[in-house]
């Protein structure tokens, strides 16, 4: 296994874990294997055999395909920013997951607004707003929305 996937599979471990309420030590003890073992596994330093994570789908109450399912194969040719931020959004639930893909989408139309900007060499938009005041708009209208969905 290549070592981006070793830490998805070793993240998937962990947030089922965590989910069901787990410690590495508990779940190592209903396994076979000791704590540490599980920490490699968690951080994806080693890697399961098929054995061990159909013991680990059995003690955290997931299907086996929970450990590998959603890895696309660009995976394994990404960064570690990337594979974080991919397994961040598939651990979020529907609204969180539309609203990282907004605040995704609205950090990218800021950057590409400054470097419109930049090439440009315009100091204001067509909207009489500099591209800074619009960025600072944007933000605190997604930091409102975040704050909104935790409400």
């Amino acid at each position: 296994m290549t070592e981006n996937i070793r830490r998805r599979v070793g993240a998937r471990i962990r947030a089922a874990r965590v989910q069901q309420g787990l410690t590495a030590a508990e779940v190592g003890e209903c396994i076979g294997v000791s704590y540490g073992q599980i920490w490699k596994y968690e951080v994806g330093k080693s890697t399961p055999s098929v054995g061990t994570l159909t013991e680990f789908a059995r003690v955290l109450n997931v299907p086996v395909t929970f450990f590998v399912e959603e890895i696309p194969p660009t995976l394994v040719r990404s960064n570690s920013r990337q594979a974080a931020l991919f397994s961040a959004y598939n651990r979020l639930d529907a609204a969180g997951r539309d609203l990282l893909v907004s605040i995704a989408n609205s950090l990218a139309e800021v950057r590409d607004q400054y470097q419109l900007a930049a090439v440009s060499g315009a100091e204001r938009t067509g909207s009489g707003m500099t591209s800074e005041s619009r960025a600072q708009r944007q933000s605190r209208a997604i930091r409102q929305q975040a704050g909104r969905g935790h409400a």
